[in-house]
């Protein structure tokens, strides 16, 4: 009788487990589901470029506006991120012109984890990246690091460190751009 209660309490602890498994793994799969984040902010840059063997460094800054939109689950999300900037050009002190216009637009890949409450980490991979300026137009690729903080239910301060480098360019060699930008992001998960 006494191994029958043994079998029993066994047989019921696995019970219980399982059960336990099942309604982690449907809590999981009740709040998976659709990410999407508008977000509006300003993005400050550096362009480094060479023509003709001179090193030439340009600022670009400006309003930005996009959004990330993919599939979520707790803590974990994943991405496309498209984004388009607006603002000026720039040149350095060395340079005869003041500045002119130039619009960028960015689609990449971000996935983002929430590892504290209140800050998300997100890394990315920026798949093109295109800069016209005036009849010149750039495009490359490159990485980006992000953090998030949430200090309200639905707002987000984003900041985030681009890296990029530009291949296909007619008259400049060498191109590469840092960017710094911040933004205000509505994350919802759907």
């Amino acid at each position: 009788m006494n191994e029958f209660k043994k079998i029993s309490q066994n047989k019921f602890n696995q019970l219980i487990l399982s059960v336990a498994a099942m309604l982690f793994l449907i809590s999981f799969e009740a709040q998976a589901g659709i990410y999407i984040e508008p977000y509006l902010g300003y993005n400050g840059g550096t362009l480094s470029t060479t023509v003709s063997s001179v090193a030439i460094s340009d600022a670009l800054s400006g309003t930005m506006f996009g959004a990330r939109v993919g599939y979520s689950i707790p803590t974990l999300w994943v991405g496309l991120d498209y984004s388009m900037a607006s603002g000026l050009q720039s040149y350095a002190a060395s340079q005869a012109s003041l500045g002119s216009s130039a619009d960028i637009s960015r689609t990449g890949i971000t996935a983002g984890f929430t590892l504290i409450p209140m800050f998300d980490f997100m890394a990315g991979y920026v798949m093109s990246s295109k800069i016209k300026m005036g009849s010149t137009e750039l495009s490359g690729k490159g990485v980006k690091l992000g953090l998030g903080w949430t200090m309200l239910p639905l707002i987000s301060l984003v900041f985030e460190y681009q890296t990029l480098s530009y291949d296909n360019v007619s008259v400049f060699t060498d191109s590469t751009e840092t960017v710094l930008s911040a933004s205000v992001s509505l994350p919802l998960d759907l």
